[in-house]
Parts: C-alpha cells; sequence; structure tokens
C-alpha cells in the first residue's frame, strides 16, 4: 500500500498553511510589538511623515530628513537590508539624530515620547490586515477547492506569497526580522505565478510549452537568492513586481479582447480591484480636506473584496450549494463599499462646514437616514444591478416565470426565442449546458437552440424519441449511452401533440435539480412549448404565404407572355388586314387597347427585365414620371452595368422598388424621388428616398404590427427580401419623408 500520496496531502492541507500562517504572525507581531515606538514615521528616502512629539523648534517636524542616528547614517542603512536604525530603545530612552531641515543640517536629541494613540493606531489599521484576507482565501483554495490541478496550485501560490509580501513589506523600513530580504524574495516569486495564474484565469489563453514556465520560474528563483544575499541591488524587486503587476493587467486585457466568453469573469475581478482600492483613497481625500481620519476604519472593511473576486472567479461553480446565497451576499457587500465609498466623502465636508454645537451627533444621525432611505429605495434595484450586470443572472428567481410569460408571447421567431432561453432564462438558472429539439410531425428533429454543447453531443433520433414519449421530466441516467451530460429531459407538448424535447445539462454548482428546480422547469418547458407551437404555425403561414408570391409571379410571367406573344401579336395581325379607309375612329380605340394591353403586361412583369434588373427600374422610373404628370420630380442615379441575376432575384428586387414608388405616390405625397444605388457583381444596394409626409417606425415593423395597421405593402416587401435572403432597411420619420434601401449579395443566395 502506497501511503505516499495521503502523507503529501497531508504536509499540504496542514504543514503549508500553519508555516505561512506562522510566517504572517512573525511579522505581525515584528510590526506591531518588536518594531520600536519611537514617536515618528518615515518614507524609505528617510522624510519624516509622522512625529508624535511635542511641536517645538528642537524636535522632529514632518518633512525633516533623516541622515543619521545614534551610530547609524542612512547611507549604511540605506546599502544594508539587515542594518535597522535603531533597535532596544524604550519610552524614555534619548535618539542622537542629524536631521536635515528647511536645507540646513541640524543635530537634535529625540528623547522616545510615550506611545499615543495616534501611533497605536496607526499600526492597528494598515495594511497588514490585508494579508490574512489572502491567507484565509488560499487555505479555503486548498482545503475545499477540487480538483487539485494547475490553476488550483497557482491560486495557493498567489495567494500566499501576496500575503507574505504584504505583511513583509509593511515591517520593511524598520530592516527587522529579515523582513525586506523576505518581501523581496517573495515579490521575486510573485512573478512567474502571477503571470501563469493569469495566463490560465479564468481559462488558459492558449497553449504554451512547460519549458518557458520553468525558465521562467528558474529565473526567478536565482533572483531571489541573489536578492537575499544582496548580490543584486535592493531596488531590483522593482522590475519584478512592475512585471508581475503590468504583466497580470495586459494578460487580463487579452483574456478580454480575445476571450469574449469570458468578459463578465474578468468584469469581476476588475470590480473586485476597484472596490478593495476606492475605499482606501477615499478617506485619503477627506483626510487631506478636513483632518478626517477615523473613516480609515470602514475603508478596511473592503479589503476582503480582493482576494475573494479572485476566489470567487476561478471556483464559483464549486461553492456546492451556496452560490445563490454567494450572490445576494455580493450584492449586499458592494452595497456597503459603494454606501461607505459616498459618505466617506461626504461626511468630512459636511462636518467642516456645519460647525455648531452637537453638530456631529445630528450629522451623523442624518447620515444613518439618508442610507437607510437610500437602501430602501434603491437597494433591490442596485442588487439586480449587479446581478444582471456583474453576476450574469439576469432575472431574479422571483420574476422568472412572469417574465417569461410576458416575453414568450411576443417570440414569434426561432432567433428571438433562442436569445431568450439562451441569454436569460439558462444564466439566471445557473444552467451551462441545454438542447431545445423541435420535434414537429412535418419534419425531422431540429435544433431550434443550444448552448454548451457540441453537435456531435446530441442524442440520436431513436434516443430522443424514447426520451420524449414520457409526459413527465426524466432525470438523465446511465441509460443515454454516450450522452452522460443530459442531467434532465423534459418533453414540450401542447395538449396531446409533441411538438420538442429541451435537454438540460451541467448546471452550477453541483449539477443537481432538486423538485423545486423541476416544477420551475416544467412552468417554463409549458410556455416554452406554446411558443414552439406558434413559431411552427408562424413559420408555416410565411412559407404559404411565400409560395403563393412565387406562384403568383409565376402566373404574371404566363400571362404577360400570353398577352405579348399571342394577343398583341393577333391584334396587329388583324391591324394589318384592314382597309386605309377603315373608320378613323376605329384607329383610335385600336392604339387605346393596344397601350392598355402594353401597360397590363408591364405590370404583369416588366419587359425591360430581360435586359436587366437596372434598365427596368429605369424604365419604371420614367412610367412613374408619365403617370404623375409632372407633378413628381425623380432622380435615377445608378451607374450602367452588365451584370445579370437569376431572373427571380432581379424580379423581386424590382417588385420591392415598384411597391416603394407605389406607395411615394399613392400614400405619401411625395413632390421628389430619388432612386439610387449600385449594382455589381458582388453587391446590389438599392435606395430609394422620398420627401412625402413619412410614417413613424419607433413602434417596430414586425410582421403582426404591420399587418395590424393594414401596411399589406410593406409586408410583401418584407416577404420579398426574405425569400431572396436579402436585407430591408425602412427608415422614416413623420413628416420628413421614407428611405428604404435593400441590399442583396450573390453569397446570401438561399440554398435551392
Amino acid at each position: 500500500m502506497n501511503l505516499f500520496p495521503q502523507t503529501r496531502n497531508w504536509l499540504t492541507d496542514r504543514i503549508l498553511p500553519l508555516s505561512v500562517l506562522g510566517v504572517l504572525l512573525l511579522f505581525t507581531v515584528g510590526w506591531l510589538d518588536v518594531a520600536p515606538y519611537v514617536g515618528f514615521y518615515h518614507t524609505s528616502t528617510g522624510v519624516v511623515t509622522e512625529a508624535y512629539g511635542p511641536d517645538t523648534p528642537e524636535h522632529l517636524r514632518v518633512g525633516d530628513q533623516i541622515i543619521q542616528i545614534d551610530d547609524v547614517t542612512w547611507e549604511d542603512y540605506e546599502s544594508d537590508l539587515r542594518q535597522p536604525l535603531f533597535t532596544d530603545v524604550e519610552t524614555g530612552d534619548t535618539l542622537k539624530m542629524t536631521i536635515i531641515r528647511d536645507g540646513e543640517e541640524i543635530t537634535l536629541d529625540w528623547v522616545i515620547p510615550p506611545k499615543t494613540p495616534g501611533e497605536i493606531s496607526a499600526r492597528l489599521i494598515n495594511i497588514w490586515w490585508l494579508a490574512y484576507f489572502f491567507w484565509i482565501a488560499g487555505t479555503a483554495t486548498l482545503l475545499l477547492v477540487r480538483p487539485r490541478d494547475t490553476r488550483w496550485k497557482l491560486m495557493i501560490a498567489f495567494n500566499y506569497l501576496t500575503a507574505i509580501w504584504l505583511v513583509a513589506g509593511n515591517l520593511s523600513s524598520s530592516h527587522l526580522l529579515a523582513s525586506p530580504l523576505a518581501m523581496r524574495i517573495a515579490i521575486w516569486m510573485c512573478l512567474p505565478v502571477y503571470l501563469q495564474l493569469h495566463w490560465n484565469l479564468p481559462k488558459p489563453l492558449m497553449h504554451t510549452p512547460k519549458v518557458l514556465w520553468y525558465v521562467l520560474y528558474a529565473f526567478a528563483f536565482v533572483a531571489a537568492v541573489t536578492q537575499w544575499f544582496q548580490i543584486i541591488p535592493k531596488s531590483s524587486y522593482l522590475f519584478a513586481f512592475l512585471g508581475a503587476i503590468l504583466g497580470s493587467v495586459l494578460l487580463l486585457f487579452l483574456h478580454f479582447l480575445f476571450r469574449k466568453e469570458q468578459r463578465r469573469d474578468i468584469t469581476i475581478l476588475l470590480i473586485g480591484t476597484l472596490l478593495t482600492m476606492l475605499p482606501q483613497i477615499a478617506p485619503a481625500m477627506a483626510e487631506f480636506n478636513s483632518g478626517f481620519n477615523t473613516l480609515y476604519i470602514f475603508a478596511f472593511l473592503a479589503l476582503p473584496f480582493l482576494p475573494s473576486a479572485y476566489f470567487y472567479t476561478l471556483y464559483r461553480r464549486q461553492l456546492i450549494g451556496m452560490e445563490l446565497r454567494a450572490n445576494h451576499l455580493i450584492s449586499g457587500y458592494i452595497y456597503l463599499i459603494v454606501v461607505m465609498i459616498v459618505f466617506s466623502l461626504w461626511l468630512p465636508f459636511a462636518l467642516e462646514r456645519f460647525a455648531f454645537q452637537g453638530a456631529g451627533a445630528f450629522i451623523s444621525l442624518f447620515a444613518v437616514f439618508l442610507a437607510t432611505l437610500f437602501t430602501i429605495v434603491g437597494y433591490e434595484r442596485f442588487s439586480r444591478f449587479v446581478e444582471r450586470r456583474i453576476l450574469n443572472m439576469p432575472l431574479a428567481s422571483s420574476e422568472l416565470l412572469q417574465s417569461y410569460t410576458d416575453r414568450i408571447a411576443t417570440s414569434l421567431d426561432t432567433a428571438s426565442l433562442e436569445h431568450l432561453i439562451n441569454e436569460e432564462i439558462l444564466p439566471s438558472l445557473l444552467i451551462r449546458q441545454s438542447a431545445l429539439l423541435d420535434l414537429a410531425k412535418e419534419k425531422q428533429v431540429e435544433v431550434v437552440c443550444s448552448k454548451g454543447i457540441t453537435p456531435d453531443q446530441l442524442p440520436p433520433e431513436s434516443q430522443v424519441t424514447h426520451m420524449s414519449a414520457s409526459s413527465s421530466p426524466i432525470p438523465g441516467s446511465s441509460e443515454i449511452e454516450g450522452h452522460a451530460w443530459i442531467r434532465l429531459a423534459l418533453p414540450l407538448r401542447v395538449g396531446d401533440e409533441l411538438v420538442g424535447l429541451w435537454l438540460l445539462g451541467q448546471r452550477d454548482p453541483d449539477n443537481v435539480y432538486n423538485a423545486n428546480d423541476i416544477i420551475t422547469l416544467r412552468s417554463l418547458a409549458n410556455q416554452t412549448a406554446i411558443a414552439l407551437a406558434n413559431i411552427n404555425q408562424a413559420e408555416m403561414l410565411q412559407m404559404l404565404y411565400r409560395a403563393n408570391i412565387s406562384s403568383q409571379e409565376i402566373e404574371r410571367g404566363r400571362l404577360a407572355r400570353d398577352l405579348h406573344d399571342v394577343v398583341l401579336n393577333q391584334l396587329a395581325l388583324l391591324n394589318m388586314k384592314l382597309d386605309e379607309a377603315a373608320a378613323e375612329a376605329f384607329h383610335e380605340d385600336y392604339q387605346t387597347l393596344i397601350k392598355y394591353l402594353r401597360q397590363t403586361i408591364q405590370g404583369l412583369r416588366p419587359p425591360a427585365l430581360n435586359y436587366g434588373l437596372r434598365t427596368a427600374l429605369e424604365a419604371f422610373c420614367d412610367d412613374l414620371s408619365d403617370r404623375a404628370n409632372g407633378d413628381l420630380e425623380i432622380e435615377f442615379e445608378i451607374e450602367p452595368c452588365d451584370t445579370h441575376f437569376d431572373p427571380t432575384i432581379e424580379s423581386h428586387l424590382y417588385r420591392i422598388i415598384q411597391q416603394a414608388g407605389e406607395n411615394a405616390i399613392r400614400h405619401a405625397q411625395a413632390k421628389h424621388l430619388h432612386l439610387y444605388g449600385k449594382i455589381s457583381q458582388t453587391e446590389i444596394e438599392l435606395h430609394l428616398r422620398d420627401d412625402g409626409v413619412g410614417f413613424n417606425t419607433r413602434s417596430g415593423l414586425d410582421l403582426s404590427t404591420l399587418l395590424t395597421h393594414e401596411h399589406f405593402g410593406l409586408v410583401g416587401m418584407y416577404e420579398r427580401a426574405r425569400i431572396i435572403n436579402a436585407h430591408l432597411k425602412i427608415d422614416s420619420l413623420s413628416r420628413k419623408g421614407t428611405t428604404i434601401t435593400v441590399t442583396w449579395r450573390p453569397d446570401d443566395l438561399p440554398a435551392s
């Protein structure tokens, strides 16, 4: 029996987190207790930033530049990361200091003052708290997350290394406990860990050879060792820090740019970073303006959000039934941070502006009142915004059924139904895999919409028939051989008629569909069945309508040929047989009849179409001009071309423009008509613009709306465009004219 894996797991799960925690506690104790309370703080360049002693000329002031303390010069301190400025000093001890103040070198005796609340709070309320939040996130990943893959290892290393350099960096200015060296070593090792993590976060950007990562880790390790022995410059770690941070940002940007499916996860990380950083900045702004610094306490409430955002992004699908509660917790937490940022900026100004007795208590109560009012009025909307835009939950469970019922009634085509199911219903229910199958009797099994699966993952027709035979939901099982992704199968019925089958697969967080879930899905399936039946009926009616249009065109063409080839020829022969002395009135009637017949033939199928679409359109414009008797100005701008297309295509495009022109004359009261565009081998694009009364298109131009308002001509135009897969666009405003645009490309030719 091989006990090595168990031993290794025990070491990993116990020794590693405890060891890291020990390091954090060591540096924390060093910061809170070992580092002397000397009454002042300084920057890495020796400039005094805080001085807690008396404000007298012989004492330190903010802005003083430290040159030497006792026997330790600032040069010695800077050159050796193990050399502290002072050790083993206590309250009352005297430090002999050399400083530069206002350009003049001064020597003074600094008597270490007693600890002040300000000095103690400056140590307590500090960035070192954040290190423990990263340790918690790393330990939670270590103990709770499975599988133990590369991302698991990187996530643990990311959190633990970040925790170490945060807490060590907090103490590093004192040069105690080798903290500056520990910080630099941790940052050097962060370089490969950060880059590899963000390369694989939330999924790998692309495949990379492992040797590249080995080289990067070896380089970081060598740099860390040389940094420990202070062989390389002490500031070299800054290059590693910048490389880790900027490289991570760049990789996140590349994920956002090239992996559209990962954008919501990247957004969560960015929001987590902002919500962690902004509360730290807001109190600083408030302090700068009014000296109000107690808000730092509230700012630290936001610190857990950064490690939590990483943990949630990578492992939210493994929260074992807690994701819905986690989502609500995240919404509330974000709301708290936002309110905190707003009031941390507003309160100091209010306290400074309203300076009267009891102003602090009054303003605080007023702030609580406003926060409560905003919460009552706006929290629900804020929570829905977070769930919809950030956490990818478009519909709340409480409104899911009602919203779906209301919107499904207007989904009269498969595209609308697909968008509603894939983009709103499935994300709201945390369902990652789905396939909606149409089982109408007139056709074979057809996929209406799918998500998260490939075509080869669909079950064969025999299994679909078996699953759809049941009248109740079918839990997925091993009986569906080779299709283990299916967790639930919902037959869709309208009365006794089977219209479809809804297959549901992976569902976050644990692929479980409980009884309440099935009841909800069953109700959604019933609505979907009705919508599917309506779509099938609408498609059938559209097919019949299109077939009717096609048959009309065929009949018109046949009748036009008969009139032209038979009737006109017979009339011509009859005219030749007449005596020249025949009555003049007969010849006038004869010419009138010929003209009428030619107009009829023109209406049935323009003979000019035999010479190409452009010729036919030009003849149509001439005919409109003649019929208008000078009341309509027509402008024709289409370059001559020798390109000819299928007569059916040209006929439908001609009819669309013809109908648009007829509408301009009959209904728009237009005075000017402009037909322009281009006809080429790669594209036909035609525009017909008039200056008529126009109409309002804001209510939509879908089929039901057009039929309701009896725009039958427009209905015919849209249907003709659909028949040949052309794109028809109508732009119109009341009293501002109308522009009809129809575009067709040979590549869009519908399959026969």
